[in-house]
This record gives C-alpha cells, sequence and structure tokens, in this order.
C-alpha cells in the first residue's frame, strides 16, 4: 500500500454487539485514512468495480474517515487492488489538471420573476427538497424549485425519489415514474452566464488534430462497415434499419471506420455483441469498465426502454481511431417488435450523422477551453433536422407534421420549465444545472426539439445544404462557434435573442414561418 493513498492503516480487531443480542459478537476490521487526503468514495467505487466485494460502513471521526469490513479479511488483495485504484487516479488528475476549470460564479438573475408558467398556478404543493444544493437553480430561500400539480396522482407522490446520486435501483425506479416529472411544475430556471470567447487551441489538441488528419479521421472511406446483429431481430427491420443509414451515406460521404451495432429485446443473447463493442472501442483498456458502463446501457435499451433509440460511439483517443453506433429498433412498452420501419431508418440516418459531425471534429479533446465541443443543441438539433431533410427526400416522414409537433413540445416545456433555453447547453457545466433542475427530462427537449427548430430557422435564413455541408468543415479547422458566425454571418448570442423573439410569436405564426 502506498503511503500517499493510505496514510495508516490499522488492522484492528474488534468485537461489537449486533441487533441487541449481547452475546452475538462479528469480527471487524478498521482501515483509518485522514479526511483531508482522500476520496473515499472514489476509492470504494474503485475497488467495486475491480470486484472486492467486502463492502465496507464508511464513519467519520473528527479528521479522519474509517472504513470498516466484516470477517473474513483479505489484506493482500486490498493492498493489491487500492494500489491500482491510486495509480488510476493519478493518472487521472494528471490528466485532467489541464482541463478542469473552476466553476463559474453563480449569480442570481434578477428577472427571473418575469417567466410565467404553471408555477404561477395555485394549489400546487411544493416539494420539500433543496435543489440548490450545488448550484443556484430557483430564486427560493429554501431551494424548493418543483412543486405537485394540484392533480398530481398519489402513486407519483408516494413513489418519485428526490435525491442526488442515486443508487441503480433508484434510477430505475424514476425511470418507471419518470412521466411523472409532467405532473410536476418548475419556478423559473435561473441560468448561468458563461464567457463564450472561443479559445485557441492547445499544443494537445494541434496534435491530436494533427494525428487525426493524418490517419484519416475526416476524409471520406471506403472500407466496408461492419453489422454486429442480434439474432432475435426480424430481418425485415434490420435491412430497414441499413438503408436509412445507407441513404444517409449516400447523400453526406461515408465516414469511420465503423461499426453498427444492432441490440434486440431479448437480453440474454446480447453479450458478444456487447463485449464486441467494447473490444473494437476500448482496445486499449480494462474490458470491465465499458461492460460496467456503455456495456449496461445496452443491456437497458434492451429491456427498459421502449426501442427506437440509439447512440454513437466516436473513440478518437485509440491508436486506430474508430467510431461505430448501436440501434434499438422500434418496440413497445411489452417489448415486442413494432415495425415502425421508416423511424428505424430515421434512426440510423440520425445516428450516422454524428458520425458525420465527429469526423469534422479534430482539436481534440473538445472540452478544452470553448468553442470546439459541440453544444448539445447543435449536436442534436443539427442531427434532426438532417434525418428529416432527408426523410422527407425520401418518403419516410412528414417534415411539416414534426415541425408542429416540435414546437407543440416546445410551448409546452416553456411553460413547465420557464426560463430554460438553448443557450443553457453550450457547456457541460450548465448542462450538469439543467439535470439537476429537472432530472434530465427537460433536458432531451432542449437538446432535440428547440435544437430542430433552432436549425429550420436557420435554413430558412440560409439554405439546409449550408447546415448539412458547409458548416462542418469550417468547424472541423475553426471550431462550431466560429463556424456559426461565418455560415450563418451572426454570432450565437445574436441568434439567441432572435430565436427567443421568435418563439414569444403566436403558435399559428411560428407554424407558417417554418412551414414548407
Amino acid at each position: 500500500m502506498k503511503s500517499k493513498l493510505l496514510l495508516s492503516l490499522l488492522f484492528i480487531l474488534i468485537f461489537i454487539l449486533c441487533g441487541g443480542q449481547e452475546n452475538q459478537q462479528t469480527d471487524v476490521y478498521i482501515i483509518d485514512y485522514q479526511a483531508d487526503e482522500i476520496d473515499v468514495d472514489r476509492l470504494v467505487s474503485c475497488l467495486i468495480s475491480k470486484g472486492w466485494n467486502n463492502v465496507p460502513k464508511i464513519e467519520g471521526m473528527d479528521n479522519t474517515v474509517q472504513l470498516i469490513f466484516d470477517e473474513p479479511w483479505d489484506g493482500e488483495l486490498y493492498d493489491s487492488l487500492a494500489d491500482e485504484c491510486e495509480d488510476e487516479f493519478k493518472k487521472e488528475d494528471e490528466g485532467s489538471e489541464a482541463v478542469v476549470k473552476p466553476k463559474t460564479e453563480e449569480t442570481l438573475q434578477d428577472n427571473l420573476s418575469l417567466n410565467s408558467g404553471l408555477w404561477e398556478l395555485p394549489g400546487v404543493e411544493w416539494i420539500e427538497f433543496d435543489f440548490n444544493t450545488e448550484y443556484i437553480l430557483c430564486d427560493d430561500a429554501d431551494g424548493y424549485c418543483a412543486g405537485w400539480e394540484e392533480s398530481a396522482s398519489k402513486e407519483c407522490k408516494d413513489n418519485y425519489i428526490f435525491k442526488r446520486d442515486l443508487t441503480q435501483e433508484e434510477k430505475e425506479n424514476n425511470w418507471k415514474y419518470e412521466g411523472c416529472i409532467y405532473q410536476m411544475v418548475f419556478k423559473p430556471f435561473n441560468p448561468l452566464k458563461i464567457d463564450r470567447t472561443p479559445t485557441s487551441p492547445t499544443e494537445e489538441q494541434k496534435e491530436n488534430a494533427n494525428r487525426l488528419r493524418e490517419y484519416g479521421w475526416n476524409q471520406e472511406l471506403t472500407i466496408e462497415i461492419s453489422f454486429k446483429v442480434a439474432e432475435d431481430i426480424p430481418s425485415e427491420i434490420v435491412e430497414a434499419s441499413k438503408d436509412g443509414m445507407y441513404k444517409a451515406i449516400e447523400k453526406i460521404g461515408h465516414y469511420g471506420p465503423m461499426r453498427v451495432y444492432y441490440i434486440g429485446n431479448n437480453v440474454d443473447i446480447i453479450d458478444d455483441l456487447i463485449l464486441d463493442f467494447c473490444e473494437f472501442n476500448y482496445p486499449d483498456e480494462p474490458v470491465e469498465r465499458c461492460l460496467d458502463d456503455q456495456g449496461q446501457g445496452m443491456r437497458e435499451m434492451a429491456y427498459i426502454y421502449p426501442g427506437g433509440n440509439g447512440f454513437a460511439q466516436h473513440s478518437w483517443h485509440t491508436e486506430k481511431p474508430v467510431q461505430s453506433f448501436v440501434h434499438n429498433p422500434s418496440a413497445g412498452d411489452n417489448n415486442q417488435f413494432l415495425y415502425e420501419l421508416d423511424h428505424d431508418r430515421m434512426v440510423n440516418a440520425h445516428e450516422y450523422f454524428h458520425v458525420y459531425q465527429e469526423a469534422h471534429v479534430l482539436y481534440r479533446p473538445s472540452w478544452i477551453g470553448f468553442g470546439w465541443d459541440l453544444p448539445r443543441w447543435v449536436g442534436e438539433g443539427s442531427a434532426v433536422f438532417f434525418e428529416l431533410v432527408l426523410g422527407e427526400e425520401n418518403g419516410w416522414v412528414n417534415r411539416n407534421e414534426r415541425i408542429k409537433e416540435s414546437l407543440n413540445t416546445i410551448a409546452e416545456h416553456r411553460v413547465r420549465f420557464p426560463g430554460l433555453s438553448i443557450g443553457d447547453t453550450d457547456s457541460e457545466e450548465q448542462v450538469e444545472r439543467v439535470n439537476q433542475y429537472c432530472f434530465q427530462m427537460c433536458l432531451g427537449g432542449l437538446q432535440y426539439e428547440f435544437g430542430h427548430i433552432a436549425f429550420e430557422l436557420l435554413a430558412k435564413k440560409t439554405s439546409s445544404d449550408a447546415i448539412i455541408f458547409d458548416f462542418w468543415p469550417i468547424a472541423a479547422e475553426y471550431g462550431w462557434y466560429e463556424a456559426f458566425n461565418q455560415v450563418f454571418s451572426m454570432t450565437t448570442e445574436e441568434f439567441y435573442e432572435e430565436y427567443e423573439n421568435f418563439l414569444r410569436l403566436p403558435f399559428n405564426e411560428q407554424i407558417n414561418q417554418l412551414s414548407n
């Protein structure tokens, strides 16, 4: 055990009374750490991820923290795993020193009360949970930012869990009751004012850009795409999903190298697909990390979510950079395939557009500084815009109807979550604040529907080609912020103001402006 990690290791055998039975004794070992020298929660999580199953009880005592382990105790294994964790923490911390910036100073905006919404209705039962523990998310002395509508169901009130850092079981509980958020009302969101001054790329970013250029990351390829398909997916659905991706490639080019994974609805048969995904995307890392992270996400796609979704992975950091995406075809609440073939085509076009986007992000890590990491509304909004343009060209969708649906979602979003805007997704710190305000549920609207309509507006000002073709090569060399200025002849701040003015228009006027 390294002295920097473990300042004092006390193998102390003590006897404690359990369960109120005076004659029952349990042997335990205690390890003392200096509280200001170590993140004990991080250490325990790391140990468990490596297979340590003697989960300790954690207690604080003055300036120390104690880990209390039940017998039997395997000191040799503990020392070995803790040393591995220390080495990993050191590398992670060294790697993050250059990119971690202090949180932007929080201020309470003085015009929040101007935002009208459902929070003003009578009969609201304010939820006694402090939302303002880490950020100032609303103007309330107790941090009560959300409440139940007068008509909210008892089932929702009794079962939705209000807590930071939910366990997996608690997360699954809230997924089950996620619709309950639409029985809540929220006080106006307090936006974070950030510095949107673009930064010059660091030496690390320049080196990675050169490496990716030499590899051909941003160039079209001729390498064949490989598919990994779960055997429970009907062939008709598989072929429709592939068709959506191939139509996207015909329009914008072939980027990658890429591997595609189609996850079905039987969680018992996807382990091989998950393992292949992890080994393909993370060849130089312990496979367990991916299996427990994105691998678990793939399992959840198969047994929790109703289908018709996907996610993309961009492994730019590997010696041989690759991209991939995962798709779970449309399915109902009972996990039966729905054969919504055009929808599955569009999901594949959407996810492939993310591959295209990321092929035009060269200066990595993109989260260093401002202007390089795509805001959520830009990444998802342009992908929705592309899938609808492609869907309209191929007869898969009525684009005007989708525009109406997005506008309707935005209108409802603005009264339930007042004060939120697409500008609140420009940085990951802002995204974290949004997640803490409305449990990730309202983030989707900002990314997808708000983002979609933003690009419909921009297309009216310029053209679809400006969004699909012109923007990305410029973003590859100068970052998204500068590309936005050049392609759309305005700053994002000017556009945010114009967008808010548009959203204040009567609903029918919004539709008339955007309908083809």
